[in-house]
């Protein structure tokens, strides 16, 4: 079935770049408007072309490792045993953006995201061309309603990269131009829009995108691979967070409420963790099949791959993972011996030659290492955070309440001990959500956004000599080839 997919996704990107390749869909030749008219004159060929987006965001380049587990979980120093110069990340974790290394990771990702944004919009395009003859008004509402979420979700990570953070106490930042946000297929330029406008026109993606999910059916399955109503909700939660939203805790709460409701609520089971799967299946909200994942990740693995060792090998120190990620046993944040995400999510790293430990590795999504399939899963969204969100938007308004949030959580980690508000100051409630948050989503890509969406000046693993982050160090630049292009 992947072969079958991957064909069919091949002939629909062969099909994206002629169309692409001329001044705009008016100017199509007649041969390009016939194949296109062929391929979407069936319901299957729509479905195929809402595959073929999903696969692209699972390639290596996006979140199938630059974008979950790789290159940004440095970017946010979850891995902090490298101190190799020849690492891949070693420039790029450091702010160098202008090193060779960096330039490849910003215009990969630059370049891979729009080029999925691009899929999406001619799959839009094709539905309002074709669409309407040729699918039920169920499958039209569901694949209308995943494919705009999926423009607002990409969008809003290339928001969370190459635009400014902290909002909150930046807010001046929502009168600079910004990220074009790209709603047409067309080989036009798209312009720049102030960072307002653009939060503007990611909310209008989201909002439509929650109406037309809203009225099909909820999967009731344990693994959410595409995009559904509740995972849109999610994203317009966690959208309102990024620009300091007054409706961030109104729009947590709904989505509670309506995880609450679901069939699928039910969810932190440690029991059911496997060594194919660390990932808690049954909390996971939208996730993606990267059928390559365990080839992607086993050089991240090996530690002694080259000569003196693997220069980009995924560690963390001990002190980092036990004393200061989980403060086991430590009063009011720390958690207990027994949480679910200590026990499976990380463990000791063995040097594969010398007889020594050199860390705690963070193993949530790596696969079995004898060659047994795996469960392929790199999660993107999970239930635990419209609980944090919830959390962090009462800290000050009722702080009582947030710890509420922050005890279902932790209970559902299988921590016995509940956490009192009495006598918490809000800078000790900001901590414990901060480490909740950390504890939570390694390895899915998170946490730098995390960091610069507080405006944290120095990241937890982060050595004194680096320096402080600021909002110049924390936001990438755009690729050399679109500021020669725009002129800047």
């Amino acid at each position: 079935m992947k072969k079958i997919i991957t064909l069919k996704r091949s002939f629909l990107i062969l099909l994206v770049a002629t169309v692409m390749g001329c001044s705009d869909w008016l100017d199509v030749r007649p041969q390009t408007e016939i194949m296109a008219y062929d391929f979407f004159q069936r319901e299957e060929g729509f479905w195929d072309a809402l595959n073929g987006i999903y696969i692209s965001m699972a390639r290596q380049n996006l979140y199938g490792a630059n974008l979950s587990w790789g290159a940004i979980e440095f970017m946010a120093w979850q891995h902090t045993g490298n101190n190799d110069q020849n690492g891949t990340w070693y420039p790029l974790q450091r702010s160098d953006f202008e090193h060779v290394r960096s330039q490849s990771f910003i215009n990969t990702v630059w370049s891979g995201m729009y080029n999925v944004i691009s899929e999406i919009n001619f799959l839009l395009f094709a539905l309002e061309e074709w669409g309407h003859d040729v699918l039920s008004p169920i499958a039209y509402k569901t694949i209308k309603g995943e494919a705009l979420a999926l423009r607002a979700f990409l969008h809003f990570d290339l928001i969370r990269l190459f635009a400014p953070g902290n909002l909150a106490n930046n807010p001046e930042a929502l009168d600079l131009l910004v990220i074009p946000y790209v709603t047409e297929h067309t080989k036009h330029i798209t312009p720049q829009r102030t960072y307002r406008e653009t939060l503007d026109l990611l909310m209008t993606d989201v909002n439509q995108a929650i109406d037309y999910l809203s009225q099909v059916p909820m999967p009731i399955v344990a693994l959410l691979f595409n995009i559904n109503h509740l995972a849109a909700l999610q994203l317009r939660a966690r959208i309102a967070q990024w620009q300091n939203d007054p409706n961030t805790l109104s729009y947590a709460l709904y989505l509670i409420d309506r995880l609450r409701q679901s069939a699928i609520i039910h969810w932190f089971g440690g029991g059911l963790v496997t060594p194919q799967n660390r990932v808690f299946p049954t909390e996971l909200v939208f996730c993606l099949d990267v059928f390559r994942l365990r080839t992607f990740m086993q050089m991240a693995y090996e530690v002694g791959i080259g000569v003196g060792g693997n220069p980009n090998i995924l560690t963390n120190t001990f002190e980092f993972v036990n004393e200061d990620l989980f403060e086991l046993g430590q009063e009011p944040s720390g958690v207990s011996p027994a949480d679910f995400r200590y026990l499976h999510w990380f463990e000791n790293l063995n040097h594969s030659v010398h007889d020594w430990q050199i860390g705690r590795l963070s193993v949530k999504v790596r696969q079995p290492a004898d060659g047994t399939s795996g469960a392929n899963i790199i999660p993107l969204m999970r239930k635990s955070e419209p609980f944090l969100i919830a959390a962090e938007a009462l800290i000050g308004v009722d702080n009582a309440r947030a710890v509420e949030f922050i005890n279902y959580l932790r209970s559902r980690r299988n921590n016995p001990s509940e956490i009192s508000a009495e006598h918490l100051t809000e800078e000790q409630l900001r901590h414990i959500v901060l480490q909740e948050y950390r504890r939570e989503f390694s390895q899915e890509g998170q946490l730098f956004f995390l960091y610069k969406r507080l405006g944290v000046e120095r990241m937890p693993g982060m050595p004194v000599a680096v320096g402080l982050m600021t909002d110049e160090r924390y936001t990438l630049p755009f690729p050399e080839s679109e500021r020669q292009f725009r002129g800047f």
